[in-house]
């Protein structure tokens, strides 16, 4: 797919596959690295002022809804630029995308550091020019480490590969929830000017790491892959495709309430359990739980799936879990005494909702091959976006008299009892599993004619 042609320029190749047509390039290592990188700068920009709201408000002169409403101006722009990022990633390729990725979070990030230097009643329109142009490259970043992973590792690493770059989001995030308080003084609100220095520099250098991702290889590293580039399909059949595929839109139904949910619950975390008696400190350690769990366990996950591919029957405990967890937190979040359940339900939430991410997208894949990896990819968090936007819409009107959420608390529990349900009734045919031969979690009615490949 695409009319793209860059190749990565080097001969040093590892690891044959099964047969000898097909290498694996020490390369894929360095182009990982740079995905994961320049994707990374993405979400250090989008994750920029979450754990120091109230001084960024103080330094701008407005409120910190204001602040926080940045997170939905970035959702939206993600939104109505999901299309066309999904043609720029199917049309000139991975490497063009990533350095349109790059150069506009270096551009974002330098328009709202230069905001200190303007009037004072054009601060705040910088700040928001920088975080909406931040939203705009975001669907590339997320859709990227699944076409890397597709065109650089073979069936026994790509899950982990994916995996890998997928969690540079969550990384980023951390990363800047833990350095931001150290460098933004609550005393100092200009120390917010400081702050948008270093994430400047962190989104020039990260963002320079796109000169080392290249499309493809010199030769593909599966069949799947040599199979997917003798049967061009153009992009405008590959969303007609991607429309009557009717397991896709059970697994996206999944995903997108799995992940929005999960957006939903690292934003106003602490506004479930404050209001019942936590400390802020306490929310801040749920989530990093949660997250904590999740990294690990995707890691694990993807390195198990890779050899025994059972994704379909990974994809429905990742759900049973995420439910189990949420329930069980709800019970925790509304007495401060069961402070250790509720560590301990987050973590499972956690452990069920963060590997969904990589899993479904590589599922996603299977269930659409051979239609571009950005493609569904693309349709996945587009979706996923739009229902965490609507969740925090709706997180507004389930506040009672004394700001506790405890109805949301449960109509989420039963929602993710919804999922779970739904996720049994996910079956598909592992249509790029069936090229390369896999055998585990296939019978033999599901291989593939030529005809069944055809579009």
């Amino acid at each position: 797919m695409g009319d793209s042609t860059s190749t990565a320029e080097t001969n040093e190749a590892s690891n044959s596959t099964n047969n000898n047509s097909y290498k694996l390039y020490v390369w894929r290592f360095t182009v990982t690295t740079g995905v994961f990188l320049a994707g990374g700068a993405g979400n250090i920009v989008f994750a920029t002022y979450g754990s120091v709201t109230p001084t960024t408000a103080v330094r701008y002169n407005t409120s910190q809804t204001v602040i926080n409403n940045l997170t939905l101006y970035y959702t939206a722009a993600f939104l109505v630029f999901s299309y066309p990022s999904m043609w720029l990633l199917d049309k000139k390729g991975l490497r063009v995308a990533m350095f349109a990725v790059a150069l506009v979070n270096i551009v974002a990030s330098l328009i709202r550091w230069l905001s200190f230097a303007v009037a004072e009643e054009y601060q705040l329109a910088l700040l928001h020019i920088g975080h909406i142009l931040g939203g705009i490259v975001s669907p590339i970043t997320i859709s990227a480490p699944t076409m890397t992973a597709a065109a650089w590792f073979s069936g026994n690493g790509r899950l982990t590969a994916n995996t890998v770059m997928t969690l540079a989001g969550p990384l980023g995030s951390a990363l800047v929830a833990g350095v931001a308080p150290l460098v933004v003084s609550d005393d100092d609100p200009a120390t917010v000017d400081t702050w948008n220095l270093v994430i400047f520099i962190i989104a020039l250098v990260f963002g320079l790491t796109a000169l080392l991702v290249f499309d493809k290889p010199l030769t593909p590293p599966s069949p799947s892959e040599e199979k997917k580039s003798a049967m061009p399909i153009t992009f405008r059949e590959s969303i007609t495709q991607i429309w009557k595929n009717k397991p896709f839109w059970i697994l996206l139904a999944v995903f997108s309430c799995l992940i929005a949910i999960l957006n939903m619950t690292s934003t106003v975390i602490s506004s479930f359990v404050v209001p019942y008696g936590y400390t802020e400190d306490d929310s801040g350690n749920l989530a990093v739980a949660a997250i904590a769990a999740g990294l690990i366990g995707s890691i694990i996950v993807a390195m198990i799936l890779d050899r025994t591919k059972k994704h379909k029957l990974a994809v429905k405990f990742s759900a049973f879990l995420s439910f189990l967890g949420f329930a069980v937190f709800t019970f925790a979040a509304m007495d401060p005494s069961r402070i250790i359940v509720a560590y301990i339900a987050a973590a499972v939430f956690g452990l069920g909702a963060v590997p969904c991410m990589s899993l479904a997208m590589e599922l996603g894949v299977e269930c659409t091959y051979p239609i571009g990896e950005e493609v569904s990819t693309g349709f996945l968090w587009s979706f996923a976006q739009l229902f965490t936007m609507i969740l925090l819409v709706l997180s507004n009107f389930t506040r009672d008299g004394e700001g506790k959420m405890g109805v949301l608390l449960i109509v989420v529990s039963v929602v993710l009892f919804l999922v779970f349900f739904v996720s049994l009734l996910f079956a598909n045919k592992n249509r790029r599993m069936a090229i390369e031969g896999v055998v585990s979690e296939m019978t033999v009615s599901d291989e593939l004619s030529p005809e069944e490949l055809k579009i």
